[in-house]
């Protein structure tokens, strides 16, 4: 990590953009390995009772997501880590769709200058929801089922916070924050635009990851491109099925 920061603030005394980004993402990834060292379990029960169908990922995940271009049929690998210590039913049911590989041969559904959205295959995906899953620094566990600022909390921050690029959150309706269930999509926008607690995003949706390499594919994606395959690398042995 010393190493990292060291790297880092060299590449801010240089205003080189592309080698502090690197630097920091390098450097969090160490400090997420120091944090999961740190976990002996998880530090709290997730609401089995509540929300019985729903898996639950209790620790973390790192999945490859391959995609593949339309017109060129060239294809590109992203790495991300899935944090299942604090939205554990929102990252459990993405751990389980890819499991299932309702996620492969799957078409990107919209692109913008801000987010890429993904949808699982309905005839692989079990019908099932999951609640808006929020954790707020400072609480104990997650909050369920409604946005931050229906608590009256809007100002506070959020444990996952949508500071990334190639942020991973799941989708929902507009209408229903507990509605989501197989659509998800990745942060595009500049981290300077939305910076933690200053943006619409944190405490409306459940984030479940970060993009930790190769979140550079997102840039060149279009809708129609495919999603080829999404592979959980590890971490699956901490998925647990509804009902176990």
């Amino acid at each position: 990590m010393n190493i990292r920061i060291d790297q880092l603030g060299a590449a801010a005394d240089a205003q080189d953009r592309e080698a502090a980004v690197t630097a920091q993402v390098q450097a969090m990834l160490r400090l997420e390995q120091l944090g999961t060292l740190q976990v002996a379990s998880m530090p709290f029960q997730p609401p089995t009772a509540e929300y019985p169908a729903v898996p639950q990922l209790l620790g973390r995940a790192e999945i490859e997501i391959t995609t593949r271009a339309g017109k060129t049929r060239q294809t590109r690998q992203m790495y991300a880590v899935l944090d299942g210590y604090s939205a554990p039913l929102s990252a459990g049911q993405f751990v389980d769709l890819a499991q299932k590989k309702a996620f492969d041969d799957t078409k990107v559904v919209a692109t913008d200058e801000s987010s890429v959205t993904f949808t699982a295959d309905a005839a692989k995906a079990p019908k099932r929801t999951v609640p808006l899953e929020i954790f707020v620094v400072g609480d104990e566990e997650p909050t369920y089922g409604e946005t931050l600022e229906e608590q009256g909390r809007f100002k506070e921050r959020t444990v996952l916070p949508f500071n990334a690029y190639g942020t991973i959150a799941m989708l929902h309706p507009p209408d229903d924050p507990n509605g989501g269930a197989n659509s998800f999509f990745f942060l595009k926008a500049d981290p300077s635009y939305t910076p933690a607690g200053l943006n619409t995003l944190d405490g409306a949706f459940s984030v479940i990851g970060y993009v930790v390499k190769g979140e550079d594919a997102l840039d060149d994606l279009l809708a129609g491109d495919a999603i080829e395959s999404v592979k959980v690398l590890s971490g699956l042995e901490l998925l647990k099925q509804s009902g176990k």
